[in-house]
């Protein structure tokens, strides 16, 4: 996404430009079937300045069915934990 910080609520992955617009389908895909939230963490473009972004998917249901996702995006500057050495 080329602006951070924009408003995205309501809008389909098709009215965002992203690279990462395939991992996002997958993992809000992954929600809707497993009726499970989810947490990733994952490098942005290199344009900008974050090391990594963690986002929390939760899906919402009435019906049984996920009806609705909500998704928190959150840029951070500290390493992806697949880099942090807990050795």
């Amino acid at each position: 996404m080329s602006e951070p910080g924009r408003d995205l609520t309501g809008l389909l992955l098709t009215d965002i430009w992203t690279p990462l617009r395939a991992f996002f389908t997958i993992t809000y895909r992954a929600v809707v079937q497993r009726k499970e939230p989810l947490y990733t963490q994952h490098e942005p473009h290199h344009s900008l300045k974050m090391q990594v972004w963690d986002r929390l998917i939760l899906p919402l249901s009435n019906t049984g069915n996920v009806d609705r996702l909500i998704v928190a995006i959150v840029p951070s500057k500290r390493k992806p934990s697949s880099e942090i050495d807990i050795s």
